[in-house]
């Protein structure tokens, strides 16, 4: 995926300057190694939270849009009154599925920041930014001193 986000050879750069842009350091930049890092995680996941929802919208029961239906219910209705709500648990659960995967930005935020784009890519998650501290504190920095 880094690839994409190359400064000088990348589709995504090509894709811009195609449509009269100017091509973008997404990886060099700390605010846009951010948005680089929000695509990338975003379509990680968008797979797995799709596929959770269609299998919630496939059990959900017949029988209560037919009867929303014979009291009067349209399909917008059906869906905002019926789906949604039935839809709670799996919201919850995707929801909290992908605030998990967010915490562990770590991998991806590494595999962006390694080769020259390490400082702008870096300072996108705040556990690398933590990471970097505590590996530079040895063992005996952390020691409380002796009286």
């Amino acid at each position: 995926m880094k690839w994409v986000f190359d400064a000088k050879l990348g589709p995504l750069n090509r894709l811009i300057v195609a449509f009269g842009g100017e091509a973008q350091p997404w990886l060099f930049d700390p605010v846009l190694s951010v948005i680089c890092i929000i695509l990338l995680v975003s379509w990680q996941t968008l797979g797995y939270g799709v596929l959770i929802y269609l299998v919630g919208f496939r059990n959900l029961p017949k029988s209560v849009y037919e009867a929303a239906r014979l009291d009067g219910a349209n399909g917008v209705q059906s869906f905002f009154f019926m789906s949604v709500p039935l839809l709670k648990p799996i919201t919850l659960y995707v929801s909290v599925v992908t605030l998990i995967s967010g915490f562990n930005v770590y991998a991806q935020a590494f595999i962006l920041a390694s080769d020259t784009q390490f400082p702008a890519a870096w300072s996108a998650c705040w556990f690398l930014i933590c990471w970097r501290t505590a590996s530079r504190t040895s063992v005996s920095d952390m020691r409380r001193p002796r009286r």
